[in-house]
Formats: structure tokens, sequence, C-alpha cells
């Protein structure tokens, strides 16, 4: 099917001519009508792929997200799942290109991605009412870093398994070189997604993708005997352990002026997923010590200035053509792996809703608007003695202490201390908020450090 800006489709109006051609049908960006009466944009996946697994993957996204509740899970807005050709609506980010942010190898982002992705994961293994969920699919390509919050947000659970959604015989799933080792022979866990999330801080930290690890091609690994098949796995394992530790030999050249930061990414990305971190936040906890340890001053980052209301790849609810190239690679045991990252699909967008459009002029069919500012470099308030008074609340999420209400910059010491279970106290009730936000936004102060700075209220109780 094709659409065009201004046609109308049911309750949407197109806005963008086709964003994205994924594998279940095309995506794109629109505003959704709703019954009552408020606009929103959103990003409108159609499936339009008549095959059963595609089917399935898209059914599979549309039932998560639809139980969600995470801010830094891409939001359900919309389904239909009745009429065909099926409709999936998720909110609209305007968001960076994540390659430009991982020239910054920003310690700050990196961070901030490490928490709140982290947070995220987490909240799928643990939380969401078909936990254990395994995203499968943690990449630079399924993070969104919100041009107006500044918030990382994770995106694209088509291919999450759950106990209520598995797919016959789906070893290799998944994108390298994020995959973890268990990953390649269908043995997921929730220690899967740390892997990945270690390599993609690892890329934002030092701008490095890792090579790919080609898995090994053992005789009898597609064996249904025990024995034949245990005996393959051992030899399977021993090699893909010395690719591993070629791996790791990159990461600590890599990161010569991070020592202490190096452990923390090797233990995260440990063969055995056992030898890995408890949970995602500690690993981002972790990372937060290390990273202090080595000198970081979590500054605030020099976001990139962009005239493109799109600037990064969408993926939104969608299984790249390329990705399942790349598994079907892995489970045939074909030859060099394409490099899924950096590859020229479509751009991302999957973002923030607002009830109206800004009037943007457009180049060659896509709307542009001007980014008059990146994020902020403020002068960070000083450190004061804890307050008294005012309610006391708690984290809720792993979230960086901000310097302003909805920016994007860390307080003295606050990047990485806002991290879950920490308590403040509320300076002011009166929240604030800024355009392109819905979220109230509260000026705290930490009780163990009194920090001060804001946070918004989707992460306090």
């Amino acid at each position: 099917m094709h659409l065009v800006a201004g046609q109308q489709y049911g309750r949407y109006e197109i806005v963008d001519d086709r964003l994205a051609e994924g594998l279940s049908g095309p995506v794109y960006h629109a505003i959704i009508n709703h019954d009552d009466g408020h606009r929103e944009e959103v990003a409108l996946k159609f499936l339009t792929n008549k095959l059963p697994q595609v089917r399935q993957y898209f059914m599979n996204e549309e039932r998560l997200l639809k139980k969600a509740e995470h801010p830094h899970v891409i939001g359900f807005v919309h389904s239909n799942v009745r009429d065909e050709p099926y409709t999936l609506a998720t909110t609209f980010v305007y968001a960076y290109s994540n390659k430009e942010l991982s020239k910054q190898k920003s310690e700050t982002i990196a961070l901030q991605i490490a928490e709140q992705i982290g947070s995220a994961l987490d909240y799928l293994h643990i939380a969401h009412p078909d936990s254990p969920v395994i995203h499968r699919d943690v990449k630079p390509d399924n993070i969104l870093v919100d041009k107006a919050t500044h918030d990382a947000i994770l995106i694209d659970l088509s291919v999450a398994s759950h106990e209520r959604f598995a797919l016959v015989d789906e070893r290799g799933f998944g994108t390298p070189p994020y995959m973890a080792p268990e990953q390649y022979t269908g043995h997921e866990v929730p220690a899967t997604d740390q892997y990945a999330l270690a390599l993609v801080v690892y890329y934002f930290l030092t701008g490095d993708t890792i090579p790919t690890i080609k898995p090994p091609k053992i005789k009898g690994m597609e064996s249904n005997d025990p024995q034949v098949y245990q005996a393959a796995l051992a030899i399977w394992n021993t090699e893909f352990r010395q690719q591993l530790a070629a791996q790791n030999e990159r990461i600590r050249k890599n990161l010569a002026k991070h020592p202490t930061a190096i452990e923390v990414f090797l233990k995260a990305t440990a063969f055995e997923p056992h030898d890995r971190y408890s949970s995602c936040a500690a690993f981002s906890m972790a990372m937060h010590e290390a990273l202090r340890n080595d000198g970081a001053a979590f500054a605030a980052p020099s976001m990139p200035i962009s005239n493109s209301r799109r600037s990064t790849m969408i993926s939104i609810g969608a299984i790249g053509a390329l990705v399942l190239i790349a598994v079907l690679f892995l489970v045939l045991g074909g030859g060099d792996t394409p490099d899924v990252n950096g590859k020229a699909t479509p751009e991302q967008a999957a973002m923030q809703p607002t009830s109206t459009l800004p009037e943007t002029p457009t180049t060659g069919g896509i709307p542009t608007v001007t980014i008059e500012a990146g994020i902020p470099t403020s002068t960070l308030p000083p450190i004061v003695s804890p307050t008294t008074g005012g309610r006391e609340v708690t984290l809720s999420q792993g979230y960086i202490l901000r310097a302003q209400p909805g920016d994007g910059s860390a307080n003295a010491l606050g990047s990485g201390q806002a991290l879950e279970g920490q308590k403040f106290r509320v300076l002011d009730e009166n929240p604030s908020t800024i355009s392109g936000d819905r979220r109230k936004w509260f000026n705290v102060q930490r009780i163990n450090g009194g920090e001060t700075g804001w946070l918004p209220e989707t992460v306090l109780r």
C-alpha cells in the first residue's frame, strides 16, 4: 500500500510520505485523531507481509507494548488487529542521530543510556505483566535519544521472547555484534540483554563498533543425539571463547583512558550469563562508579544540531530485513555477516507526542525544523546541605538528576547518583513544565548527599 502526505487513513492523517519499509510493511509519520478530540503524532506501522512468522512478530510487539508502562519503553498509542491491514501506532519521538552522538564519546551520554535503557530492560525482565521478557535485539538502532527531553527510549519489541511467545528453532536470532554467546544457541536469559547493553554503552563511550564474532561451524551442533550435541557444544564453546578473548583485547585497547570501566565491561560481557551482573541496574551502578573513579566529570554533552525532524533511523516495532538476513546467515552458516550498523536504511522516528505540528518548510517532501540548541551547558548549582522540610519521594527508576526541567545536562555529582531507590525531598510542590514534554518536573534535593536538581514525576513514587 502507498499513502502520501496529507492523506486521511481512517482516524490517521499522514504527515510524511513513507518513513520506512520494514519486514512487516510500511511505516508512516502520522497524526491520530483520538475520540476525545485531541491529536497526537505517531509512528504508524502497517502489517502487509503475509508470512505467518512476520504476523506473529507483529502481534507479539502489539501485545507487549499494550501492557508496557515504563518511561523508557516506547509508548503504545493505538492498534487495529481486527481488520486488515493491521496497524500499530506508537509515540513519535524527534530523535538525535545516534551516529552523531557516538562521535562525542561522551561519558554522560553513555551513562544515561546505561541507566535508562538498563531500567527499561530490568522492567521487561521483572515487572512487565509477561515477564521475564527478553528483548533479544538491544542495539543502537533500537535506542532513541529524544530531542525534547534528551531521554533514551527503547524500541522494537517484535522479537522479544517470553513464555507466551516462542517460535520453533530460533537459534541465532539477533543482530551481530550485540549477540551474547547463548543467543547463538537459542538459550537466551535476561542477562543476554545486559551483554548487548554493555556493548551499546561501549559504542557511545568510544564510537567503536565491536566486530562481529563469527559463530564456529561445528559438526554435530544440529544433532538430536544429546551426546553428539554436547560434544559439539563443548568444542563450539571453546572456539567462541577464543573470539571473545580477542573482543576483550579490543575493549581494553579502546578504553585505555577508563581502566576501571574496562573490568565492568568485561564482567557484563562474560561468556557465561551467571558471571555477569545480577541486573542491568547493577551494571549501570558499577559503570557509574567506574567512570567516576576514572575521572569522568559527566559534563553536559553538546548535542548535535540537525535541520531534519527525522535524524535517526526508524525501526519502530519492526524487524529490518537486513537483520533477518544476518539471522539467517547465523542459522544456516553462511558467509560474512552483513554489517547492520551504518547502512543507508530509512530514518528512525518513534517520537514524543505533541498536540499540533509546527509550521515548517519542506524539502523533498520531508518536513524540516531548525533546532535552536541542543543540551545547554549550564552553570551547575552548588551542593548544599540537605533540607529538612518537604515531601519525601523515592526514585522508582534509574535516572539522572537534571540541572533544569527537561534539560539533559547532569547536575553536579548528579549523573548516575539518582539511581533506583535513592530518596529525595521535594523543594517546591508547584511543578514546572516545558514545551514538547507532557511530564511535570519537580525541584528536588537528594537526602543522602544534598545535591539539588530536577526530576520528572514519572520516575518518582
